[in-house]
């Protein structure tokens, strides 16, 4: 694995608040699709700092590196190759929101472990309503049908009065319940720990152990959980077949959680009444993969964080720039992530 852009910067602006000595230490920036990009990021770190001072050391610097930004996902694998070689390493923060990759890598060492988190503010909500509105009303149908020039009517499902299943109750979790209550749906909230109480719009509010028994009353199903030991393959053949015939499954979490063999045959037999993920387990998908011969099978391409060109990356290098800040004055990190809570 290459590492593109060691860096290393010395910010007087940060030295008030280190003491008389300081803040020095080495920033090791990793992208390995998009080059270019890290080296934006770093220009404004570098605009950051009072006196402009911004060096490039030589690449066998990075033993010395403090802070790793990991600003693309690879292999966890070479991540974590990574990290066992940097003894300095205090702090890896991930410019994305998942932490499947990091988190093994920092698993074992006292590292403190980052993400974008709010970094895509609402636009996973804006995505998984879309989603649900969109499946309620047959949208992807009628969009078929004009690219055929074809009329037709399918019946579309009233969201008024419709049971809405939402399994994890996080940012995107609880923004929806909003939403969907004020559609007038009845929504059950699934959470690891219901003593931490129900966000707005929540009827319902159940623990993961009495999951399966409630699959059966909910029309839809939405998916907005982390991938962790817990949640891997969380929707299987007996979660599918617990589901209401004719449910719809929503899936803006990870794409882990479903097991997509499992998925296909529920669709092809006709037992679930349509899905639609903007994730899958193997991004991008092949050719030739199942899901899209699935019938009633619908997929936005892990999108439900775009907006408008570079907007999300913007949203995503502010919360690391006020991080880091915040890192250098001993201050607490914002979207502090637990590998092993998964959030």
């Amino acid at each position: 694995m290459d590492i593109l852009l060691p860096s290393r910067f010395i910010s007087p602006q940060f030295r008030s608040a280190a003491g008389e000595t300081g803040w020095e230490g080495e920033l090791l920036a990793l992208n390995p699709r998009r080059p270019g990009k890290g080296e934006k990021l770093l220009a404004k770190i570098s605009s950051r700092t009072d006196d402009r001072k911004f060096e490039h050391p030589a690449p066998d610097s990075a033993e010395r590196a403090v802070i790793l930004l990991h600003t693309w996902p690879m292999a966890a694998q070479e991540l974590q190759d990574l990290v066992a070689r940097l003894p300095a390493l205090q702090w890896v923060h991930t410019a994305y929101s998942g932490f499947e990759i990091a988190g093994p890598a920092v698993a074992g060492r006292d590292l403190l472990l980052t993400n974008a988190g709010a970094g895509s503010g609402d636009l996973p909500i804006e995505h998984a309503v879309a989603m649900l509105l969109a499946m309620a009303r047959r949208l992807p149908e009628h969009f078929t049908a004009t690219t055929r020039r074809e009329w037709v009517t399918p019946a579309a499902r009233r969201l008024t009065g419709a049971t809405v299943m939402i399994v994890g109750l996080g940012k995107i979790g609880g923004g929806v319940s909003r939403i969907a209550a004020a559609l007038g749906c009845h929504v059950i909230g699934v959470r690891r720990n219901p003593d931490h109480g129900a966000p707005e719009g929540v009827k319902e509010l159940i623990g993961p152990s009495q999951l399966h028994y409630r699959l059966a009353d909910a029309d839809f199903v939405l998916l907005a959980v982390p991938a962790t030991g817990e949640t891997r393959m969380l929707v299987d053949e007996r979660f599918l077949a617990a589901m209401k015939p004719g449910a719809i499954l929503l899936n803006v979490g990870r794409g882990e959680t479903v097991d997509e063999a499992a998925l296909v045959k529920s669709l092809a037999q006709g037992h679930l009444g349509g899905a639609c993920l903007d994730v899958v387990s193997q991004e991008p998908l092949s050719a030739g993969s199942p899901l899209y011969a699935a019938p009633n099978l619908w997929l936005t391409h892990h999108t439900a964080y775009r907006s408008g060109p570079g907007e999300h990356e913007a949203r995503s290098q502010q919360v690391f720039l006020e991080n880091l800040e915040r890192f250098v004055q001993g201050q607490p990190l914002l979207n502090q992530v637990d590998p092993g809570q998964g959030y």
